[in-house]
C-alpha cells in the first residue's frame, strides 16, 4: 500500500487534471452560447424579413396553392 504521500500526490494530480477539465468545458460552453445567442439574432433578423415580404405580398396566393385549372 502506498504512503499518505503518494495518495496526496495522486489526489491532487487528479485534482488539477478535473480542474483543467472543467475550465475547458466551461470555455466551450461559452462559445456555445455566444453562437447560439448569434443565431437567435439571425432567426429573428429572418423571421422579420419573411413577415415584411409576406406583407409585401398582400392578397397573393400562397405559393403552393394549385392553380386554378387543377
Amino acid at each position: 500500500m502506498g504512503s499518505d504521500e503518494d495518495r496526496i500526490v495522486a489526489l491532487e494530480t487528479a485534482l488539477a487534471h478535473a480542474e483543467a477539465e472543467i475550465a475547458d468545458i466551461a470555455e466551450t460552453a461559452r462559445a456555445h452560447w455566444a453562437e447560439i445567442e448569434a443565431l437567435k439574432a439571425e432567426i429573428g433578423k429572418l423571421t422579420r424579413s419573411m413577415e415584411a415580404m409576406l406583407e409585401e405580398q398582400g392578397d397573393a396566393p400562397p405559393a403552393d396553392a394549385k392553380p386554378p385549372h387543377y
